[in-house]
């Protein structure tokens, strides 16, 4: 009979090494997902989203391509959180809601989400467990600034309001601290791999 797929998502600041630990889980075996790519392919598919960006902050939030100018809503993002409350609610159900549908989806294994926009997670209960992964804000800051078009006040910003929005989360189930080296943290993914291998095989057949 087939058994409920166990499905984790995983959550950290930027560069903090959700991406590494997302590769570290996939060469094991999981399935992975990445909720940034879902929500832009929520706003490819859906124009009412692309029109609502466009009333909401103006016509540069698209390129010429129609494609989502993201240094601009960056930008938006870190300076307007009555802009970036709205996005949440507009977009995040849908988004949600396709990661929702491809979880459902029979696996001998398990499922992996990446997410960076986690301050809604909870309300969603669409994952069995909450795995946060953490790195020391210098190292955060120094991998941010060689890979993305960052500024130095910016990444200070942004790592605030994600520290606010992480300690909002009251349920954290598993832990990866990314603050040695990237051996460390593959052992931990691997620790983490087995017991939600575990998991799996002891969970019930759906009735």
């Amino acid at each position: 009979m087939p058994v409920k797929p166990i499905a984790i998502a995983l959550i950290g600041s930027i560069a903090s090494g959700k991406s590494t630990a997302l590769k570290y889980f996939k060469a094991l075996g999981a399935i992975t997902l990445n909720a940034d790519r879902i929500a832009d392919e929520c706003l490819a598919t859906h124009p009412s989203h692309r029109l609502w960006l466009t009333e909401a902050i103006g016509p540069l939030i698209l390129n010429s391509d129609q494609t989502l100018n993201k240094p601009y809503l960056r930008e938006a993002l870190l300076h307007d959180a009555d802009f970036k409350s709205a996005l949440e609610q507009r977009i995040h159900p849908d988004v949600y809601q396709s990661i929702h549908t491809l979880i459902q989806q029979p696996t001998s294994t398990y499922y992996v989400c990446e997410i960076s926009a986690f301050k809604t997670l909870p309300a969603q209960g669409k994952f069995d467990r909450i795995c946060i992964i953490k790195s020391a804000e210098p190292d955060q800051i120094k991998r941010a600034l060689t890979r993305q078009t960052w500024t130095q006040p910016q990444l200070n910003q942004l790592i605030q309001q994600h520290s606010k929005d992480l300690n909002s989360i009251e349920k954290i189930d598993d832990t990866l601290l990314n603050t040695t080296t990237l051996t460390s943290l593959r052992k931990q993914v691997e620790r983490l791999h087995l017991k939600y291998l575990e998991m799996r095989l002891n969970r019930s057949p759906i009735a």
